[in-house]
């Protein structure tokens, strides 16, 4: 019986044997060392080819976010504002930590209320986030508003640890007369908790509050139309 791996080629004068495929099977294996230790040399430092000490978590990954041992995201701190009439304008994309002097955690906690300015999206599904970052409740209260309060509203959703507390919606119209901004009650608003706008459309805000400490209640947020200024009071 001939040999299965013994297979004559016509018209071509040669056989193919298993000691021809075997060596075919070489050449590839070869081929594919040369381009792991190509990229090996290229993506690793020498360091840790070597076999010294290398903190693999800082490594730069070309084309990508440099990171350290997790995800870093850019934060922008919104220090403490200087009285309770500062409006300070948010813009879209951005995360912020604010409720201390600094904006930073493990600093003195704010004394003052606050009023954020919403950005005019230019399309549904823009996102801006706030972390509170003072490690006890603040007696001064929280405001949102608009751009364009005339054409421009926000729905609210509130949770504390996952469960509904309450929802509301502002109107369009003038502040200081319409209820055109979202006010939150003094003394209910602490480190962990997170405030996200997501732009529903060029008009229209969602604001997703989760209180994580639970310390929000029903009735603690409110529709107010603030002051004429554009500041909540």
């Amino acid at each position: 019986m001939a040999d299965l791996f013994d297979m004559k080629v016509g018209g071509l004068g040669f056989h193919l044997t298993a000691h021809m495929i075997a060596l075919a099977a070489l050449f590839v294996a070869c081929f594919a060392i040369t381009g792991y230790i190509t990229f090996r040399d290229n993506s690793v430092p020498q360091t840790a080819i070597d076999g010294e000490d290398t903190n693999l978590a800082e490594l730069t990954v070309t084309g990508l976010t440099t990171f350290s041992g997790g995800v870093k995201h850019d934060i922008t701190l919104i220090p403490d504002a200087a009285d309770d009439i500062t409006i300070t304008l948010l813009e879209s994309g951005k995360i912020y930590h604010f409720g201390t002097t600094t904006g930073a955690v493990g600093v003195a906690d704010g004394n003052n209320s606050m009023t954020f300015q919403l950005p005019t999206p230019s399309a549904a599904g823009e996102v801006i986030t706030l972390y509170h970052t003072n490690a006890a409740v603040v007696s001064k209260i929280l405001g949102f508003s608009t751009t364009l309060p005339a054409s421009q509203t926000i729905k609210y959703w509130a949770y504390a640890q996952q469960v509904f507390i309450e929802a509301g919606t502002t109107v369009t119209g003038v502040n200081g007369t319409a209820n055109t901004m979202v006010k939150l009650s003094a003394s209910s608003t602490i480190l962990g908790d997170i405030y996200t706008f997501t732009s529903m459309s060029t008009t229209v805000w969602r604001l997703d509050i989760n209180d994580a400490t639970n310390v929000l209640e029903a009735g603690d947020i409110v529709v107010d139309p603030g002051n004429v200024l554009g500041y909540i009071d």
